[in-house]
């Protein structure tokens, strides 16, 4: 985890409105741990690790869905989070930035279950779930499916925990100042801006040049 694991209850973080990406990827991963709590109804003798037992995990991440949806895409704009991120002098416009209730608690259960699931001395049952749940995600439910599910649970994961620094600090002040408004950024915001969105590609996208640019 990147973030401060000493903050109690949900704080405000960063999130990059990426349009369906984030509900999307909380939805397979909802999906998953439905799985694994229809399991545990049915059969309470199979053991289950934490987080992943008595629906810990999953209670965490429909509470990062309800904290997150709202700063997405068509959400945001039905929430009246309409404000644009603009570069210096309006030269053109930057993938909005967005505010969220996090709490590093439901964070950190999320992390926890996708090492659970990644694991591959995880129990037989463990592993057959991951495998019905990218099955239903991807189509395919073989190592490739299961690689991308847990790969895509650490990412959201390690984005929704950036660790807070000055440039998290400026923008946070901004949009929390402007409202439902834009924001127009300065030459120093700007270069702000710049160093949190690698650092947001980096983790969601793992670099990825052309999701970059969509920043």
């Amino acid at each position: 985890m990147t973030g401060a694991a000493h903050e109690v209850g949900p704080v405000k973080r960063l999130v990059p409105d990426l349009d369906e990406e984030l509900t999307s990827a909380l939805n397979q991963i909802e999906e998953l741990l439905l799985e694994v709590a229809g399991w545990e109804d049915e059969d309470p003798e199979v053991a289950w690790p934490p987080p992943l037992a008595g629906g810990a995990a999953l209670e965490a991440v429909q509470r990062l869905w309800a904290a997150v949806a709202s700063t997405q895409g068509e959400r945001a704009q039905a929430a009246g989070r309409t404000g644009r991120l603009v570069a210096p002098d309006g030269r053109y416009e930057h993938m909005p930035l967005r505010l969220a209730d996090i709490d590093a608690a439901d964070v950190a259960a999320l992390a926890a279950a996708a090492a659970v699931f990644g694991d591959p001395r995880a129990p037989d049952h463990v592993q057959e779930a991951l495998e019905h749940a990218a099955g239903l995600a991807y189509s395919t439910g073989d190592d490739k499916g299961r690689t991308r599910l847990v790969m895509t649970a650490a990412q959201l994961a390690g984005l929704l925990d950036l660790a807070p620094d000055r440039d998290t600090e400026i923008l946070t002040a901004l949009i929390e100042d402007a409202g439902p408004g834009d924001v127009i950024l300065s030459s120093s915001s700007e270069a702000a801006y710049q160093r949190y969105a690698t650092r947001a590609n980096a983790m969601w996208s793992l670099g990825d040049p052309l999701a970059r640019y969509l920043y």
